[in-house]
C-alpha cells in the first residue's frame, strides 16, 4: 500500500460511538504514538491536518482516521512505515497512554488557548454542549432502533438462507482466490470503512479501489455474508497475508467488507443493487418465505437512519457553532509551530 489511505477508526452505532483506537494505544510495537489534548476547538484538527500535510509532503505513507462526527476533519494519523501515530486524545475517544512515555506520550494544546478570555462565553458553552448531546442521544437511540429491526431481519433472512450454496461458493473463493502463499505476518487491522455521520452516509471506496484494483462484490441487502468474510480472512492470515477486516459501523462486531493488499483483493459488501465487479449474490441464496417481513423491517430501518441523519447533521452544526466561541482565543502560531516541530521529530526517526 502507498500514499494516503483513508479510513474511519471510529463509527456511530447504535450503542453510541464506538471506537477501535485500542489497537494504536495498546499496540507494543509502535515507536511512538501522540495522544493529543485539547478543548472543543479545532486546535487538535488544524495540528493533525498540519502535521501530516508536512509528512506527506516528503513522501510518507499515511493513514488517515476520519472523524464521524464530521468526515472533512481528522481525528487521527498512523505511519506504518515510521512506526508511530497521532491521534485526537479528547471525548468521546477519552484516550490515555497505556505504556507511558515508552510507546505513548500526551500532547498537551490546551496550552494555546486563552482560557480566562473563553470564560466570557460560559453560558453559550453550557448551552451549545448540552445541545450538542441531546442531538448525539436522539441519532444513537434512532440507530439502536433501527439495528432491532436489522437483527430482525437477519435473523428472518437465516431462516431462508440456502447454507449449502453459501458454503460451495465460500469455498470456491478460497480454492481461487488464496492459491498462492505470501510472507507476510498475517495480521488483521480492524477499521472501518463507512458510518453514517454529521454528512450523511460516508464510505472511503476510493481507498478500497485504490489498495484493492480486484474487487468481489457480495450483494447482501441482511448482513449474511461475515461468515464468508471470516472464512476468506482466517485463511489469508494462515496463508502468508495481511488483511485489513472492516467491520459494520452499527454492528461493530460483524465483519462487512475485507481487503486483501498483498493480493490486490477487497470483498465489498453491496445492498444497493449496483454491479462494478464480479459478484456473490447472497440475496438470490435466500427462499422465497418471509419477503413481506424483510421489505417492511428494511423500509421501517431507513426511516430510522434518514432521523438519526438529520440528529448527527444538528449535532455537527452545533459543534462547530461550539468551536467557533473557543477558536478566537486559540494561539493559532503556537499550534503550527509544535505541529512543524512534532513532524520533524517524527521523520528524524526514519
Amino acid at each position: 500500500m502507498s500514499g494516503t489511505m483513508e479510513f474511519f477508526l471510529a463509527a456511530n452505532s447504535g450503542g453510541g460511538y464506538h471506537h477501535l483506537y485500542s489497537q494504536l494505544t495498546e499496540d507494543r510495537t509502535l515507536r511512538d504514538l501522540l495522544i493529543l489534548k485539547g478543548g472543543p476547538g479545532t486546535e487538535v484538527p488544524v495540528f493533525l491536518r498540519l502535521a501530516g500535510r508536512r509528512l506527506q509532503a516528503v513522501g510518507v505513507r499515511t493513514e488517515v482516521f476520519l472523524s464521524p462526527e464530521d468526515p472533512e476533519r481528522w481525528e487521527g494519523l498512523a505511519l506504518p512505515e515510521l512506526g508511530c501515530a497521532l491521534v485526537d486524545g479528547r471525548p468521546p475517544r477519552c484516550l490515555e497512554p497505556v505504556y507511558p512515555g515508552a510507546v505513548q506520550r500526551t500532547v498537551d494544546l490546551w496550552r494555546f488557548a486563552d482560557l480566562t478570555a473563553a470564560a466570557a462565553a460560559r453560558e453559550e458553552i453550557i448551552r451549545l454542549t448540552d445541545r450538542k448531546r441531546a442531538a448525539e442521544v436522539r441519532a444513537f437511540h434512532s440507530l439502536k432502533a433501527a439495528g432491532q429491526l436489522d437483527l430482525e431481519a437477519r435473523a428472518a433472512a437465516e431462516a431462508v438462507l440456502d447454507r449449502e450454496r453459501l458454503a460451495r461458493r465460500t469455498a470456491g473463493l478460497l480454492r481461487r482466490e488464496l492459491r498462492c502463499r505470501g510472507s507476510e505476518a498475517g495480521r488483521t487491522d480492524r477499521r472501518f470503512l463507512g458510518t453514517l455521520t454529521g454528512r450523511g452516509f460516508v464510505v472511503c471506496r476510493d481507498t478500497a479501489e485504490a489498495i484493492c484494483p480486484k474487487r468481489l462484490e457480495l450483494e447482501d441487502s441482511f448482513g449474511l455474508g461475515s461468515s464468508l468474510l471470516e472464512a476468506l480472512r482466517s485463511a489469508a492470515a494462515e496463508r502468508g497475508w495481511n488483511t485489513v477486516a472492516c467491520m459494520a459501523a452499527e454492528d461493530p462486531a460483524r465483519m462487512e467488507h475485507l481487503l486483501i493488499p498483498g493480493l490486490g483483493l477487497g470483498v465489498l459488501t453491496t445492498a444497493d443493487g449496483e454491479k462494478r465487479g464480479r459478484r456473490v449474490r447472497l440475496d438470490a441464496m435466500l427462499r422465497p418465505e418471509n419477503r413481506g417481513r424483510l421489505r417492511f423491517c428494511r423500509r421501517m430501518a431507513g426511516q430510522l437512519r434518514r432521523d438519526a441523519a438529520d440528529s448527527l447533521v444538528e449535532a455537527r452544526l452545533t459543534g462547530e457553532a461550539l468551536a467557533v466561541l473557543y477558536d478566537p482565543y486559540t494561539d493559532w502560531d503556537g499550534v503550527a509551530a509544535l505541529a512543524e516541530v512534532e513532524s520533524a521529530r517524527l521523520l528524524a526517526m526514519a
